[in-house]
């Protein structure tokens, strides 16, 4: 019996949170934005806090943390309140950015040292989840597509990456304009 109580609470804190990639390989070409887009799920809708890394695996770097804390809701209303708080590695200054509604990682002016795998870990409390997305860069999507590199194809996915990319930049503009939600970032 405790065995099986045992796998039960294995089982339950695996499922608790998710992270997976919705698109992989990422395919731009030079200079181009780059969105690694993760989709989050957790199992309880009450959570108050997590923890978010991406880290270039290829480069061996961190690129940026970011935290989610004190999240509370009210009663009126299916809406939380959180306090957040990124830090953003020196490296990629200027560079990277966060869609802050699902935590997709933004590289911007994409170059050819930016390919590779990139890897997502999510904490929150006792769970823990990771999802790994890899970044081709390709001088000539076209020319990728015709000589068969990997996967990628300008495809509707490619176009869903764009559109992503359009609503992560104009949520971030919405973001710097309003008074209403303030994030304060700092250098590691």
């Amino acid at each position: 019996m405790t065995r099986i109580l045992l796998l039960w609470a294995l089982i339950d804190t695996t499922v608790a949170l998710s992270a997976f990639t919705l698109q992989n390989p990422v395919c731009v070409s030079p200079g181009q934005a780059a969105v690694l887009p993760i989709s989050l799920q957790f199992a309880n809708s009450a959570w108050e806090f997590y923890h978010v890394k991406w880290y270039f695996m290829t480069g061996n770097r961190p690129i940026l943390v970011y935290m989610v804390d004190s999240c509370t809701s009210s009663l009126e209303s299916q809406e939380r309140t959180c306090q957040h708080s990124m830090e953003l590695a020196d490296f990629y200054h200027q560079r990277a950015t966060l869609c802050f509604h699902n935590a997709s990682l933004v590289l911007l002016g994409v170059q050819p040292e930016d390919a590779g795998t990139y890897r997502v870990i999510v904490r929150s409390l006792d769970v823990s989840a990771d999802a790994t997305v890899n970044l081709t860069v390709v001088e000539d999507l076209s020319a990728g597509r015709a000589k068969g590199k990997g996967n990628c194809m300008m495809s509707s996915s490619t176009q869903l990456g764009v559109a992503f990319l359009a609503f992560c930049l104009l949520e971030w503009l919405v973001r710097e304009v309003s008074d209403c939600c303030c994030l304060w970032f700092s250098s590691p």
